[in-house]
């Protein structure tokens, strides 16, 4: 360290300035080998390489990496959290492309695991999706609503989706998975707005007012309903941003586009719909004689089928479905207690296990791992032939899911291509990511794309487990899916407060108790046998020289691991020189042959460290994890969704299991992992969902004038569940996180519809001066075509999703079953329920004014 140097030693002013140097900086071996340890009185010396052995190399315990027999590598590219995925992913392709001239023909290239890819097929999924529900809503709009007010209304979506886009720019807000599942969601929310002034102002020129009076008035009166709506669908979808974990980092976009969404549909229904609308409901001018061209007939044939729709559905709302509410809000308490009869049956159906809860289903896998271990000293050529068996197991496992060649046409047909199922293999000599060393391996795989292929990546990883090798000297192997979606395992206890041995001991036994269900997979523990351990501690003739184990333990580290005497810079790589003992093959005999130095001894002495240390051998660990300073030991597993509810897995292990495995060791137990973010987040929207109820009353409160009306009005928000559950139970989906963010969208869309509702009913009240009853009836029957076009918009945008085969797009699936399932029943709800406890309402206030007036009597 005091002779390689490279220091700057001033500068010498003058006529030209000039730099003092110290360049004396070995760069290899062999200049480090002539540096003077000490120099004689008779000229000669004593170099480093005359005491030392000098070797200049790369650092042995470094991870190879491997493909088949040859030797690979492999390279991350990340981006930026603003950056462009899909831009870089087209950047490194062309790069590629251009690369092979570059380096030797025996190199090959291959771009895998490309995230991107996976974000460009879930994007065009949605768009796929989105189009299709687009052309579902414009044909109910038409079905419905005169052709040319149709027409405009339609245009509303366009316009206020283009709109919605500008605003999520400075709101931060990109183009992912969840922003277009929410443009998707929101097409209801803007077709809404529209749909109930459009729809209004159709009914006002049909009594016979003028054109631009029906415009004006129907956006005028709708203008505090429909902001009425805004308010409480922004306050349903606030609750999301709440939850301030990973969980709320995935949904938080949605409320932010909610709200871009709602200003400019709020801005495009008051401010352009009412000039579109006035000229949509003016009488058109007189036709000439001349016949229209043969290629617009066909117009003529659709708007005759629209009137003869429109002529049938007025029939229907005034007659049948008349009968129908006027029936209901007869026999309101029967309806009431048939409405609550299935929300119980809903409950219960949860509750009892039929129908399961999953936190976050991940979408299937494509990359598969396998950590390799095989026991402490194993050689690295004995890893590397363990490794290379690993993988040759997968290609069975590959060729036994292949179907055999199947004969044509008497063998005129080629047979087909067996379907190919591995893409691409990495192997990892030396290291499997959680440490590293000889005895270790890891085998990464990618699988071909989920949707190119017919084995799912759960039953391929069980058959790769039942083929996998088992080579003399193997100590652990398993294999495991790498999970997308949030971080954290399905099954994650932590073990704590007791010695390390006791804590492996735990471990072992409950994966042991875990293996018994269904479903659990990749069970693992965070404590690893590793090498032997050779505990040290002075004996009494060491203490009485002076020695102590930390004295020791210092030597002996710069000793066997070396001391770092230069660090340098050498092209791109920095490089250390280590000065450490020679080892012997025996580890024993490297001890016994280290001499230490007593303590403060003069003149200096040595003595050996066997007379003055006492060795005891034992297992090792990897690593001891600590948590608050505590040991601790995590026991991780994976849960496949087709095996059960996880849920009764983890309520019988805090139930029964593990307090008796705590009572039987001593020790203290936890839950971490995605059951304690499952317990946060669900608090916190807990937490959310009372906040949306507080505003929504608190809007609906201040709309209405009134403290009792808003609780009419919400009480149609349980009964939204019901719908939700029959949704899961129907399609065979389990309740999941998305779900419950359905819910929340739900309420606000269900409390929309009610408010519109409620809002004709005092209207008929004011201006008709009509009965309670005769209100009721009437304004269901004046806003069924509303219900009908708000709720199947928003159904109809969504119906194409149900249907979705892509496993990407699995996961959103029970988001999308919650609001058209939830919108399907809520809809016959409101038409029923709505009246049926505005009635009941009644009731109540005819009951307490009457017992008023009798106690006045009295």
């Amino acid at each position: 360290a005091q002779s390689s140097l490279d220091m700057p030693g001033g500068v010498l002013r003058g006529a030209r300035e000039q730099e003092v140097r110290a360049a004396a900086l070995a760069l290899d071996a062999a200049g480090v080998g002539e540096i003077d340890l000490r120099r004689f009185a008779n000229g000669d010396s004593l170099r480093l390489s005359d005491v030392a052995r000098l070797e200049d190399g790369f650092d042995a315990d470094q991870a190879t990496g491997w493909r088949g027999d040859m030797r690979a590598m492999r390279l991350v590219i990340e981006r930026s959290e603003n950056a462009n995925a899909l831009d870089m992913m087209e950047r490194v392709r062309r790069w590629l492309a251009d690369a092979p001239p570059r380096y030797p023909d025996a190199l090959s290239l291959q771009m895998v695991d490309v995230q991107a890819d996976k974000i460009l097929q879930r994007i065009t999924v949605l768009l796929k999706n989105g189009v299709g529900g687009i052309i579902l809503v414009l044909g109910l709009l038409f079905l419905f609503l005169q052709p040319r007010a149709a027409m405009w209304v339609a245009v509303g979506m366009p316009v206020a989706m283009i709109a919605a886009l500008g605003l999520m720019w400075p709101l931060g807000l990109s183009i992912n998975m969840i922003s277009m599942f929410a443009l998707i969601m929101t097409i209801g929310i803007i077709v809404d707005d529209t749909v109930v002034v459009g729809e209004h102002a159709v009914s006002l020129s049909e009594e016979g007012k003028p054109p631009l009076r029906a415009a004006e008035d129907g956006a005028r009166r709708m203008a505090p309903p429909v902001v009425a709506a805004a308010l409480t669908t922004l306050a349903a979808f606030l609750p999301m941003l709440v939850v301030d974990n990973t969980f709320g980092d995935i949904v938080r976009p949605m409320p932010y586009i909610v709200l871009a969404v709602l200003i400019a549909s709020l801005l495009e229904c008051f401010f352009v719909l009412p000039h579109h609308m006035a000229g949509a409901l003016a009488p058109r001018p007189p036709r000439s004689s001349r016949p229209p061209p043969a290629w617009l007939a066909w117009l003529g044939w659709l708007k005759a089928r629209q009137q003869a729709f429109t002529s049938r559905f007025e029939q229907f709302r005034a007659g049948r479905f008349r009968n129908w509410v006027t029936a209901a809000f007869a026999r309101r308490y029967e309806v009431l207690a048939s409405a609550l009869a299935g929300l119980i049956l809903s409950v219960g159906l949860l509750a009892s296990g039929w129908l399961g809860f999953s936190f976050f289903p991940s979408p299937e896998a494509e990359v598969l791992e396998a950590s390799i271990y095989f026991h402490p000293g194993t050689p690295r050529a004995v890893t590397r032939a363990g490794l290379a068996a690993v993988e040759k197991s997968l290609y069975a496992t590959e060729a036994q899911f292949q179907k055999p060649p199947e004969r044509r046409l008497f063998g005129l047909l080629p047979p087909p291509k067996p379907e190919k199922l591995v893409y691409a293999v990495f192997g990892l000599l030396g290291s499997t990511g959680s440490g590293a060393g000889d005895h270790r391996a890891q085998l990464w795989v990618e699988l071909y794309p989920s949707e190119q292929r017919s084995v799912r990546t759960a039953a391929f990883s069980a058959a790769w487990r039942k083929n996998l090798p088992r080579p003399s000297g193997l100590s652990n192997i398993r294999v495991f899916a790498r999970r997308a979606g949030p971080p954290g395992d399905d099954i994650d206890v932590r073990l704590e407060r007791a010695d390390a041995p006791t804590l492996k001991t735990a471990a072992l036994e409950l994966k042991a108790w875990l293996r018994n269900f269904d479903g659990v997979s990749g069970l693992r523990d965070s404590l690893f046998y590793d090498k032997q351990a050779l505990l040290m501690a002075v004996t009494p003739y060491g203490s009485a020289l002076g020695f102590d184990n930390r004295y020791l333990a210092q030597n002996l580290r710069h000793g066997l691991y070396g001391a770092i005497a230069k660090r340098f810079a050498r092209d791109d790589e920095e490089v250390k020189i280590r000065v450490s003992l020679p080892q012997a093959a025996d580890g024993a005999e490297t001890l016994s042959a280290i001499d230490v130095l007593v303590p403060q001894s003069q003149p200096p002495q040595y003595v050996p460290l066997s007379a003055v240390v006492s060795l005891k051998e034992e297992p090792g660990f990897a690593a001891i994890r600590r948590v608050n300073g505590v040991r601790a030991v995590s026991v991780t597993g994976d849960y496949d969704n087709q095996g059960g509810d996880l849920a009764q897995v983890t309520d019988a292990l805090t139930s029964q299991f593990l307090p008796q495995l705590a009572q039987k060791y001593g020790i203290t137990w936890s839950m971490g992992g995605r059951n304690q973010d499952q317990a946060e987040t669900l608090g916190r929207l807990r937490m959310g969902a009372f906040i949306a109820l507080g505003l929504i009353y608190v809007v609906l409160a201040f709309v209405f004038s009134s403290f009792s009306r808003p609780g009419v009005i919400m009480a149609i928000i349980p009964f939204g569940f019901v719908g939700a559950v029959l949704g899961h139970f129907v399609q065979n989906f389990n309740l999941t996180f998305l779900s419950l963010i359905g819910l929340l969208g739900l309420s606000g869309i269900l409390v929309n519809n009610s408010i519109i509702l409620v809002n004709r009913m005092e209207e008929r009240i004011r201006v008709y001066k009509e009965n309670v009853r005769d209100a009721i009836v009437g304004a269901v029957q004046d806003r069924l075509r509303a219900v009908i076009l708000t709720s199947g918009t928003t159904i109809l945008g969504l119906t194409p999703l149900l249907f979705e085969t892509s496993l990407q797009a699995q996961f959103l699936l029970p988001m999308a079953i919650t609001l058209v399932w939830g919108l399907l029943l809520g809809s016959f709800l409101i038409l029923f329920l709505v009246p049926a406890l505005l009635g009941i309402g009644e009731d109540w206030r005819l009951a307490r004014a009457a017992r008023a007036q009798h106690q006045a009597a009295e």
